[in-house]
């Protein structure tokens, strides 16, 4: 679904760095500090006041210790954001299913280089040579050679199984060789919560709660949304014109293995401690220190900082193992420190795509660098970002409505120069602009992201900046067609 993260449109925008305060979070305190986290509190209150974040749940961890896990602002209506509020994690799902995958490795009942027909036998994409070749490696490391770019999922209704939509994959044209090519590409994690339903014999969700949520005390983690929902699901929203507005967020089952997790910050610091502690939490473990390494390590063959489930990269000389996660209306990201043996998790009940492309990053990226003695980094504040375009919005719609109610005087100008139907000529290139915006950007999303994608994107991510887009163009085509009839006749 995920993860949008990934598609996004370029927008040039010229603003200014303001601080603005609208929001006063509830916040409580629920694990002994180690350190002093006054700082840290003080830093996300005041990123949640610049860019209007209604929820968010920030835990961070420490070797095998979880020191601080607090919620900040609302779940929904007069509810507090607790530690053990329930969010969508999105993709950092895909953490867990390579966590379930190399858990059966270590059993002996899955190897990695072995090809996926070996546990789903009537596994198969466009390309026969490729639905043999391709393994569960290359599953992990999203190197299958399957994009978006080559397939275009159909819309599913939501009591689709896993299986079912891993055989949609019959279809999917390969975008690059098996093996040699990084392309995020959600439904490679599906395949692989299918392998391990196979393997295992139990549905995926039973198999995580059984092999990682029961073992790690997630005692708020969830793989049903009516389950989540019984002990207080967070609402989520989208943004329109900086304002959070709560929608509804889509369960899909079928998505489960690549984005549709859902647990609190306290069990994600439990998470998180098992993945910086090599495995274990106190006693328990869930995997060997061996295997963590693997996961957290990309490929040595292949140009891409994705390892399995985690993307591992150096930034300022720090390294880093995290993944996002971004659904319709929640935002979630997980950075590990391997080297200092810190771990931040931070749950947001807010999506939105300026949010997404130029704040929650930010905010995380602050929130790791005080842990290590760096200066947050600074930003665009959200809240002025949208100020502005609001300001823009009614300026293009103004002058739009001034043009329409001038078309009158506009004929007789055009009589009195004589323009003739050289007029058409700019008229035809306005027209095509307005086309292109109304038309084209819908249809290039379809191609990039497919009808859900798109939908997304337009609806979810960023539905104020479409409708104004829309209505603009809708607006210029009348414009320029009042204009053509009258210079046609």
């Amino acid at each position: 679904m995920d993860d949008v993260t990934r598609r996004g449109w370029v927008l040039l925008l010229l603003i200014g760095v303001l601080a603005a305060g609208l929001v006063a979070p509830a916040a409580r305190a629920l694990s002994g500090h180690r350190q002093d986290v006054t700082a840290v509190d003080g830093y996300v209150r005041r990123q949640m006041a610049r860019h209007r974040i209604p929820g968010l749940a920030l835990a961070i961890t420490k070797d095998d210790d979880v020191m601080y896990v607090r919620g900040f602002g609302t779940a929904g209506g007069q509810r507090p954001v607790t530690a053990e509020t329930p969010f969508y994690i999105g993709s950092v799902s895909k953490s867990f299913t390579a966590l379930a995958v190399m858990q059966l490795v270590e059993a002996g009942e899955v190897e990695l280089d072995a090809p996926v027909r070996r546990y789903i036998p009537w596994f198969t994409v466009a390309d026969e040579a490729a639905s043999r070749a391709i393994t569960v490696r290359h599953l992990l490391h999203q190197t299958s050679g399957l994009s978006e770019a080559g397939f275009r999922r159909p819309s599913l209704p939501p009591d689709t199984t896993l299986e079912e939509t891993v055989r949609h994959l019959r279809r999917a044209e390969l975008t690059a060789p098996v093996g040699t090519t990084y392309q995020y590409f959600n439904l490679n994690y599906n395949v692989l919560g299918l392998i391990v339903e196979e393997v295992s014999g139990q549905p995926y969700g039973a198999y995580l709660k059984e092999h990682i949520f029961a073992p790690l005390g997630m005692e708020n983690s969830f793989v049903s949304r009516e389950a989540a929902e019984q002990a207080g699901l967070a609402q989520g929203h989208n943004v329109v014109l900086g304002f959070p507005v709560a929608r509804e967020q889509p369960y899909l089952a079928y998505d489960l293995p690549a984005g549709m997790v859902i647990a609190s910050a306290a069990d994600m610091a439990r998470y998180a401690v098992a993945q910086t502690n090599g495995g274990c939490l106190g006693e328990t473990c869930v995997l060997s220190a061996e295997g963590i390494e693997t996961l957290h390590t990309p490929p040595a063959d292949v140009d891409s900082s994705y390892a399995m489930g985690w993307e591992a990269h150096e930034e300022e000389g720090l390294r880093r193992v995290s993944h996002n996660g971004a659904v319709r209306t929640f935002f979630s990201n997980v950075t590990l420190l391997p080297e200092s043996g810190y771990g931040v998790v931070v749950l947001i009940n807010q999506n939105g795509l300026f949010h997404l492309l130029l704040a929650y990053e930010r905010v995380v990226d602050g929130v790791v660098r005080s842990l290590v003695g760096g200066q947050p980094p600074g930003g665009i504040a959200m809240a002025i970002l949208y100020a502005l375009i609001a300001a823009l919005m009614a300026l293009d719609l103004g002058r739009h409505g001034l043009r329409l109610a001038r078309l009158p005087r506009w004929r007789r100008r055009w009589e009195a120069r004589g323009a003739g139907r050289r007029a058409l000529v700019g008229l035809g290139v306005r027209a095509l602009v307005a086309l292109l915006i109304l038309v084209g950007v819908p249809l290039l999303l379809v191609a990039q992201s497919g009808t859900d994608g798109a939908q997304v994107t337009l609806f979810n991510y960023a539905p104020a900046l479409s409708a104004w887009l829309g209505l603009s163009s809708i607006l210029t085509l009348i414009e320029v067609g009042i204009k053509a009839r009258r210079v046609l006749s």
